[in-house]
């Protein structure tokens, strides 16, 4: 609570800037009351962290609600560039308590980086360094605790005190379906003497509530991760059709990390405003100069929609 209560104090600093919530990494849904078994969404959180960081470097506010020991903006391409040298140790978010951490983590391990690479790094850290007040990061692990929090950064976002000029839901997490809910969870470490059998019951959807009473004046946008492709227009017109959400961005699980599509809502009133046919747009990181992330012209395209 300590936390929420200083990111108030973070908002009302910032009430004549875009703010965007950008959440990110999997949650995980525990077996026992005392947890030791757990079944975790995948997610590094990397387009998290790369739209976190996009978002940035607009001039916006961002509260990133991400996964304990996922990616972080800008310190997820240190840790690309440390994975690229021979004789590494690799790098993990787990082991660095504090974002500033990680900058420094090069010269205490003695890491051997080429002219090349150490020109990278100077340009990253001076990049965080020109962001970082405008970041404010809040971690979970659970389900539970993401949608604790989730509901709390909504009516944060709509408290007509605050004042805030323009919000924005970057919903990028990867949240569990299917959980055991604590009442139902055994006490103690589940016995690996007999086979397990689990009986999972879906996890609550939020999505309308977040859009209807917790944060009814935000931009909110969704993802939508399929391994079939034709599933995908079918499933982003069912949360348009359940949540009247602004736009989804989908994707397919084998082509996630190059192409996205991002789908608006037509029936949006505010996107209506905007005079738009089309419906959605490919993203695909082919298409733009070499190295340069999706999540760069993605972000570019909800600027213009929101």
């Amino acid at each position: 609570m300590d936390r929420l209560a200083t990111l108030e104090a973070f908002l009302s600093a910032n009430t004549r800037r875009r703010v965007v919530c950008v959440t990110s990494g999997g949650t995980q849904a525990q077996l026992e009351k005392r947890s030791v078994r757990s079944i975790d969404n995948f997610s590094s959180g990397t387009r998290g962290a790369i739209s976190a960081e996009y978002f940035l470097k607009k001039g916006h506010c961002v509260v990133f609600l991400h996964r304990s020991c996922s990616q972080m903006p800008f310190v997820w391409r240190l840790f690309r560039d440390a994975s690229s040298q021979p004789k590494t140790e690799p790098l993990s978010t787990c082991r660095i308590k504090d974002t500033l951490q990680v900058f420094d983590w090069f010269d205490a391990t003695g890491t051997s980086l080429s002219p090349g690479h150490k020109d990278n790094i100077s340009r990253i850290t001076s990049e965080y360094n020109a962001t970082k007040d405008s970041l404010f990061p809040i971690t979970f692990t659970t389900v539970e605790e993401y949608l604790f929090l989730l509901r709390k950064l909504g009516l944060l976002f709509s408290r007509p005190q605050l004042g805030l000029k323009s919000t924005l839901f970057f919903l990028a997490a990867a949240v569990s379906d299917f959980y055991i809910p604590p009442e139902s969870r055994t006490e103690h470490k589940i016995r690996s003497s007999v086979n397990l059998s689990l009986e999972l019951q879906h996890v609550p959807k939020v999505m309308g509530l977040l859009k209807k009473f917790w944060a009814p004046n935000c931009f909110i946008v969704s993802f939508k991760l399929e391994t079939d492709v034709d599933l995908l227009r079918q499933q982003v017109q069912k949360a348009f059709h359940s949540y009247n959400i602004h736009a989804v961005v989908a994707n397919e699980l084998r082509s996630r990390y190059h192409q996205v599509t991002l789908f608006w809502n037509l029936q949006s009133e505010q996107i209506r405003a905007l005079n738009i046919t089309e419906d959605c747009h490919i993203f695909n990181a082919n298409d733009f100069a070499p190295h340069w992330e999706v999540e760069a012209p993605l972000v570019d395209a909800l600027e213009v929609l929101n």
